[in-house]
């Protein structure tokens, strides 16, 4: 892919109006790879007279086509929304979009819409293979190779022959997680290591819900999990709600779930923050943040890592994929608040957040996934009146559920509003958080670009008028 300096492309809206969008790249260590159309970007603030900034960050999808095509269709979707509407522009209103690109692996979860991957062992050159096929595969091979730079050279033919496996048994799959596990086991945000055995027992855990094997009929009992209250992967074939082999390449996938959460977390605090603290120095428009699954994770570091010059004006977070405990204020057991509950005092608008029944990822998967103990609340560097929604458990993601452990007169949750009814819920200065049930127009966890999603981001341009 060539090298774009400056906006990417105009998107026409209405009236005519030209947004210019600029595309802003970070590599998996969160630095910055497009440095001259940040440039061009800072110079077009301080002489573009903008009034509004859109920054915008993608979930779980390392693919640009993809990246791009979101972003795209929100963008229209916001402009068709006013359209239909019929809303007058602003006076003055001279908005410019910038999106985030992170390389965040498109491997892995049927729910990202990405190729279903088949459970066997072909190889991307085998015979009979279609085109499709052919892509599947080099998707594995690049997720295989990433877990295998980080193993040491004595295990790599341990790791080879059981990836290479059509299935392994619960013994096999234990090892595979362990040898998995141990490319996650540094938490370089807390100083310490996440216990091999503990992450090892979520792999599999999760790998078996994936496979379609409930692990029983409380999503929070660790033992039908397939995870004793010790933290160690049970023996019997029943630690896999039943299941005698374990698919390694599902194993491989809720791996990923944490290298590419972590890598996330990581993006947003080193590159992000300083493109956010640029951008917030050079401009004195309106920053509003929008993001979607891990997309949410990069934007809230970036918005809580180190000081920023500003203020952020307001956050929409679509489904996003990280603790229900993100913006407590304390977390039982760890006794700190939620890794980003400061967040909500550099974001003057109350954030708004959407949750949805349907995400099958977030409400089935997530708490299975995610277990280390860094991850409870997001601690790495992560208008009917709705009755609350009780977590699946401690690890529930906030796009499941809804954030969890707000103080008092601090948090409302009401339904995702129809385009054209206003959210009065903004004008409130005590809330510091709209929790938006979504279900009835949410109906899968990329399903995030509706016009409902859309004039919520217009209802918050509207308050910052």
């Amino acid at each position: 892919m060539s090298a774009v300096i400056g906006p990417i492309e105009e998107i026409v809206g209405q009236d005519g109006l030209k947004i210019p969008w600029y595309m802003i790249r970070f590599d998996k260590r969160g630095r910055l790879k497009s440095p001259q159309t940040l440039n061009h970007l800072v110079e077009a603030l301080e002489l573009g007279d903008f009034t509004h900034v859109f920054l915008v960050c993608h979930g779980w999808n390392n693919n640009w086509q993809h990246a791009y095509d979101r972003y795209r269709g929100f963008a229209k979707k916001f402009i068709e929304v006013r359209a239909t509407l019929d809303i007058a522009l602003p006076a003055n209103y001279k908005p410019v979009l910038v999106g985030v690109f992170w390389p965040s692996i498109s491997l892995v979860l049927p729910w990202e819409k990405g190729p279903v991957i088949a459970g066997n062992s072909a190889s991307v050159d085998g015979p009979g293979l279609s085109a499709e096929d052919r892509a599947i595969e080099g998707e594995v091979d690049s997720a295989i190779d990433m877990f295998a730079e980080d193993l040491a050279e004595d295990r790599l033919d341990e790791y080879y022959q059981l990836m290479n496996s059509s299935s392994l048994t619960l013994k096999q799959a234990g090892e595979m997680a362990e040898l998995l596990a141990s490319s996650l086991g540094d938490d370089d945000e807390i100083g310490t290591s996440a216990d091999a055995k503990d992450l090892a027992a979520a792999l599999i855990a999760s790998a078996a819900q994936l496979q379609g094997n409930s692990p029983g009929s409380s999503a929070d009992d660790e033992e039908n999990a397939g995870i004793s209250s010790a933290g160690v992967v049970a023996s019997s074939p029943q630690a896999a709600g039943g299941l005698a082999a374990i698919d390694p390449r599902n194993l491989i996938r809720m791996a990923t779930v944490w290298k590419m959460k972590d890598r996330a977390g990581k993006v947003g605090a080193t590159g992000v923050h300083d493109m956010l603290n640029t951008i917030l120095k050079n401009s004195k428009a309106s920053i509003h943040v929008l993001g979607h699954s891990y997309g949410c994770k990069v934007l809230l570091s970036a918005i809580t890592q180190g000081d920023l010059s500003g203020k952020i004006t307001s956050a929409l977070l679509l489904q996003p994929a990280l603790s229900h405990l993100a913006f407590a204020v304390n977390i039982s057991g760890v006794d700190r608040p939620g890794g980003y509950r400061a967040a909500l005092k550099r974001i003057i608008q109350p954030v708004m957040t959407t949750f949805s029944k349907n995400d099958f990822a977030l409400t089935k998967i997530f708490h299975l996934a995610v277990r280390r103990k860094s991850d409870l609340g997001e601690i790495k560097i992560a208008a009917t009146e709705v009755p609350p929604v009780k977590a699946p458990s401690k690890y529930a993601a906030l796009g499941g559920s809804g954030p969890h452990g707000m103080a008092d007169g601090e948090q409302v949750n009401t339904f995702l509003h129809d385009s054209g009814e206003q959210y009065k819920e903004l004008e409130n200065e005590s809330l510091q958080c709209i929790a938006l049930e979504s279900s009835a127009m949410i109906g899968g966890h990329g399903d995030v670009i509706q016009a409902e999603t859309a004039w919520a981001l217009h209802e918050q341009v509207r308050l910052s008028l």
